[in-house]
């Protein structure tokens, strides 16, 4: 897929990732140039809410209590998207250099952050929360480009201009 020119432009020539996330899914692309190719991306299944196996039963003064003992959906979703997302994670990003632009749920980031762990160690990670799941990675670049222009300091005083004009 190609990038178009303003985006590009704004974003700069330098390697990136781009990262999008949900609760089942993600998706990672590799940014070189003007061009954005998908390197992988995963689908979390949602477990059964049926798996209530285990019962269990347990004495007390009080009496006796039987019940179930089953692991909650979500933990259970959550442990299986961490671990394909740090698989994921090893094999595209490790020792890759550059920023990774990721965009998450608030809900997923810390589990996020846990599972890049030293693969994106090198990596500069630009985090934006959000399901933007099943937006157009373009658009998501076109996002990231318009952040970064509104975010920019232009000097006003032509001294300190000729200071950010010295080559380095």
């Amino acid at each position: 897929m190609k990038i178009p020119e303003h985006i590009r432009s704004r974003l700069g020539d330098s390697p990136a990732f781009l990262l999008v996330t949900s609760k089942q899914e993600a998706a990672l692309y590799a940014i070189n140039g003007e061009d954005l190719a998908e390197l992988g991306s995963f689908v979390v299944e949602r477990p059964a809410d049926t798996d209530k196996e285990g019962e269990f039963k347990s004495r007390s003064r009080g009496g006796s209590a039987s019940g179930t003992a089953y692991e909650r959906t979500d933990d259970a979703q959550i442990r299986d998207f961490t671990s394909l997302m740090e698989v994921m994670a090893r094999s595209k990003l490790y020792g890759a250099s550059g920023r990774l632009y990721a965009f998450a749920p608030a809900a997923v980031k810390s589990h996020l952050m846990k599972a890049l762990g030293g693969s994106a160690r090198s990596l500069e990670v630009i985090f934006t929360e959000g399901n933007y799941m099943h937006s157009s990675p373009v658009d998501l670049l076109d996002k990231i480009a318009r952040e970064f222009e509104s975010k920019r300091v232009v000097p006003t005083d032509p001294a300190a201009q000729r200071i950010l004009d010295i080559p380095i």
